[in-house]
């Protein structure tokens, strides 16, 4: 894989650049078109680095400053400042999205930290929510002797349909995971 950064801005004007064709490394077929280049696409030096940082601590803010060497409140100002520049760099959402389906993640359980009321994540990742899901909640369940069925989980999400997926309470826990 090519490791250099990826031209976000024209080198004659500095506004950004569209993506008009991509290209099948292995059977040479070329799509054409006029497509804008992702807000994570964009980002590029510190703002890119530390993203990658933070993705492979796997969203922990105490490894993500081990990774880089900064303190904890300094990650969670850097983690701020670049959600707010992606966010800013989105723009609002186009004509007709917005009211897109989401997975609703709401565990708590004694003697864990809970995730934060009304956990979303856009139904667009389900890999976000399996990791989620298999890395923050299933070994906490696994500690009080409970399973979950990821088989199901994965099914569910790849289908996308409206509902609950997985509703669980008893012995200090409470868990619900669902389609909105």
């Amino acid at each position: 894989m090519n490791n250099t950064n990826f031209p976000c801005k024209c080198p004659t004007c500095s506004r950004g650049l569209k993506v008009t064709h991509l290209v099948c490394d292995n059977c040479q077929t070329i799509v054409s078109g006029h497509f804008d280049i992702p807000p994570l696409g964009r980002l590029v030096g510190d703002d890119k680095l530390f993203l990658e940082a933070f993705l492979m601590a796997r969203g922990s803010i105490k490894e993500t400053g081990a990774r880089l060497g900064i303190s904890y409140p300094t990650v969670k100002a850097r983690l701020e400042t670049v959600l707010a520049g992606i966010a800013a760099e989105a723009g609002p959402c186009p004509e007709g999205h917005g009211k897109e389906k989401t997975i609703r993640i709401n565990f708590s359980m004694e003697s864990a930290t809970p995730l934060p009321a009304g956990f979303f994540i856009p139904l667009e990742w389900p890999d976000m929510a399996e990791a989620v899901i298999e890395q923050k909640i299933a070994p906490r369940l696994r500690e009080k002797g409970r399973e979950l069925d990821m088989a199901a989980i994965k099914n569910a999400l790849g289908a996308g349909a409206p509902g609950s997926i997985v509703e669980m309470s008893g012995d200090g826990l409470k868990l619900s995971i669902s389609i909105e």
